[in-house]
């Protein structure tokens, strides 16, 4: 417990550094455009890419891993859930639960650094990992993000639709789809998380 309280402690402080850093560089006004400035440019970006990098240094320097596990375990059990729905044919419950797989290894990895965001847009979830580990995610993991997302209100109201019930409008190849995009986030946050431990 005292490591834990101790790794806070240092993540805050590490926090106010990178932001007072970035207070100062926002200090800096922009002058027209003219010789005379290029230096004040220069010196302005070469300082935000500091605390760009310092960021993500301190961010992944002190990682929760008893946060991490504990959310990629819910997104496995989730995972299994879905499988289990595919199979007795609720179909739009294993879509449902297929985005709730993916939500929750999202936010595994950002538990994880200490950033953990609230929010049940995968699409705006992975634009956050990104901004905070500087990562570029692999395009099946873009497309993944992106149709799993459609999965979170339409799948389990009936006010959505027209007509009929949420029941009515998802098939065995959607859920079989839905469930293998994501296995894919899951294994991509894995590969993530394991990068970063070694990176410690």
């Amino acid at each position: 417990m005292t490591k834990l309280y101790r790794s806070l402690e240092l993540r805050n402080k590490a926090s106010c550094t990178v932001k007072l850093i970035f207070l100062l560089t926002e200090t800096v006004t922009y002058p027209a455009v003219n010789p005379s400035h290029l230096a004040t440019f220069v010196g302005r970006a070469l300082l935000r890419s500091f605390v760009n990098v310092l960021s993500r240094v301190f961010l992944t320097s002190y990682l929760d891993e008893v946060e991490f596990e504990r959310w990629l375990k819910s997104a496995l059990r989730t995972l299994e859930s879905a499988k289990r729905d595919l199979e007795f044919g609720d179909y739009n419950w294993a879509c449902f639960k297929a985005h709730q797989v993916a939500e929750k290894a999202l936010k595994a990895l950002l538990w994880g650094v200490g950033r953990p965001r609230i929010g049940h847009s995968l699409v705006h979830l992975l634009q956050h990992v990104v901004e905070v580990l500087g990562v570029t995610p692999p395009d099946e993991v873009v497309y993944a993000c992106t149709v799993l997302s459609k999965f979170y209100t339409p799948t389990r109201y009936p006010d959505v639709w027209s007509e009929g019930i949420p029941e009515d409008y998802y098939s065995r190849r959607e859920a079989e789809e839905a469930i293998r995009l994501a296995s894919g986030v899951i294994e991509w946050v894995r590969e993530l998380w394991r990068r970063l431990l070694k990176r410690e």
